[in-house]
């Protein structure tokens, strides 16, 4: 009898083990499918990539494919003219993938794929080349895993050519996109807040050429008279003393560190036009102007070849230059208009844009016309609001006594008013 259990318990004990090793296989009709490679018994994990290694990349969406390819130190974007590519944007893909080598095993059937969104037709796809156009990852990538709340969900995930379906702990979701603007550095003069604000304190001269021309294909508001005309403004700055404050009275003070003043400030003033140089101007706006150049952003990129006489930019209609205390420049110059069907592939959907090039770059870019104006400005634009309120006579009040109609039949006493 006892070695009746015994068979039993062993015959038991040899089915789980067997349903266990096979549990990716049994699923929809309850069928298992046939192997064909050791992938079922063979945990192969995702590989560890060397991003130093990474001489291009490639990332796959259902809009298309955008490749990136190193170039020295810096990421370029080959079908944009090797535009520079956003450092950020390239660090935020490889910080993703970071730890790929740790995902988790979700299953190995491939009947599966769909659901996991790791199947080619739904699935995403990044792809890493080394030297030589070596491939040191094909990885498709899937959905979010849904159990998992926010920022800390991760992602399914499937080699090219496997069948294992694996969870990576981080979310890919925003980084696998081939949309130009997530990749391209679309800043007129990249610069961070605190370069900005040093480089207005260096600024010497600016000088504006341009068409005095409505930029867009839209009437302004408010309505603006154009002459037509090429005009020049040339401003130049100077740094004025602050007068110190005054000392406070002597007393207790509070424990707090002193509020740090400035020991010059920035005035502009009209050099050209000569008529114009009794204008008193903003610093604030001028600087709004130098602000606009360094932080401002273009579209997309549209050619390489500025002598293209369609680009408009041998004689552009706007053209700006500031130059800095210590010799360097930056400038930007706006060509003709963007015709409406080339356009409409734009992020701006076909809104009044140019083409332009900026100082020292080969490439031509699109810019949005509204922005445009931005930099083409007269020295009456950037008059002191204050002072021009100022200059102004006070207007005339309007009398408050009631004035009551004449008497029938009498003539108003010319004495009265």
């Amino acid at each position: 009898m006892k070695w009746i259990i015994g068979l039993l318990v062993s015959t038991v004990v040899f089915l789980g083990v067997a349903v266990y090793r096979h549990r990716d296989a049994w699923f929809g009709d309850g069928k298992p499918r046939k192997s064909t490679t050791s992938q079922e018994t063979a945990d192969v994990p995702l590989p560890a990539v060397s991003f130093p290694e990474v001489q291009a990349i490639e990332v796959t969406d259902s809009s298309g494919t955008r490749r990136l390819v190193k170039s020295g130190e810096n990421w370029v974007v080959p079908d944009r003219s090797d535009a520079l590519a956003k450092p950020e944007a390239v660090k935020a893909l490889f910080d993703g993938l970071d730890g790929l080598e740790r995902a988790s095993l979700v299953g190995r059937n491939p009947t599966k794929h769909p659901d996991y969104e790791v199947d080619e037709k739904k699935a995403r796809r990044i792809k890493l080349e080394g030297s030589g156009g070596t491939v040191l990852l094909d990885l498709l990538v899937g959905k979010a895993d849904q159990s998992r709340p926010g920022a800390a969900r991760g992602t399914y995930v499937r080699t090219g050519g496997r069948d294992e379906i694996r969870l990576h702990a981080k979310s890919l979701m925003s980084i696998v996109r081939s949309d130009h603007r997530a990749w391209l550095d679309l800043r007129l003069h990249p610069a961070d807040q605190v370069k900005v604000q040093e480089l207005l304190e260096k600024a010497k001269t600016i000088v504006v050429e341009a068409d005095d021309v409505n930029l867009t294909d839209q009437p302004e508001q408010p309505p603006v008279e154009r002459s037509g005309n090429r005009y020049r403004l040339v401003l130049e700055s100077e740094k004025v003393a602050v007068p110190k404050p005054p000392e406070t009275p002597v007393g207790p003070k509070p424990d707090q560190p002193p509020v740090p003043t400035k020991e010059f400030e920035m005035r502009w003033k009209v050099v050209e036009p000569e008529a114009d140089r009794s204008i008193e101007l903003s610093t604030l706006m001028v600087e709004q102007v130098i602000r606009q150049l360094l932080g401002g952003t273009f579209d997309d990129v549209k050619g390489k070849d500025a002598k293209d006489p369609a680009f408009g930019l041998e004689k552009p209609a706007v053209d700006l230059l500031v130059t800095f205390d210590d010799g360097s420049t930056r400038g930007l110059k706006v060509g003709a208009p963007i015709p409406k069907d080339e356009a409409q592939t734009g992020a701006m959907g076909g809104m009044s844009l140019r083409y332009a090039q900026i100082a020292g770059s080969p490439v031509v870019v699109s810019l949005n016309g509204w922005a445009a104006k931005l930099f083409q400005k007269k020295a009456t634009e950037l008059q002191d609001p204050a002072k021009l309120a100022a200059s102004q006579p006070a207007p005339v009040a309007p009398s408050t006594e009631i004035q009551l109609p004449p008497e029938e039949g009498k003539a108003p006493d010319p004495e009265k008013k």
